[in-house]
């Protein structure tokens, strides 16, 4: 058998299941153009808003939230120091001068001692 009686022997057996109106093979072609048309166009279209939600959704989280002004607070308050009277620490640092010098009074802070 060759091929254009194959050919031949299936588009009788074929007659019978075909629709009355005879298929335009353009007209096909012409609608699965349409269809794949329409697919991408939806597909671009669902791309850019997709990405303008996330562009949009990461603007509003990642946008910093405006900052107050600063108030200054109160003043520090400085508690007064209590100690007692067997304290062992000073309550300020006494500065003790060199031996042979004047103290506050002007007289020498250690008694020198003379020997005759």
């Amino acid at each position: 058998m060759h091929a254009d009686d194959i050919r031949a022997a299936l588009d009788q057996a074929e007659q019978g299941y075909r629709p009355t109106g005879a298929a335009d093979p353009t007209a096909i072609i012409e609608r699965g153009r349409r269809i794949q048309r329409r697919r991408r166009t939806a597909a671009v279209t669902a791309s850019a808003f997709t990405v303008v939600g996330v562009l949009a959704a990461s603007f509003a989280l990642l946008r910093p939230e405006p900052v107050p002004p600063a108030v200054p607070g109160p003043a520090p308050s400085v508690a007064p120091v209590t100690t007692t009277e067997n304290s062992l620490v000073p309550l300020t640092p006494q500065a003790t001068p060199a031996p042979g010098a004047p103290g506050p009074s002007g007289s020498p802070c250690c008694p020198v001692a003379t020997t005759p």
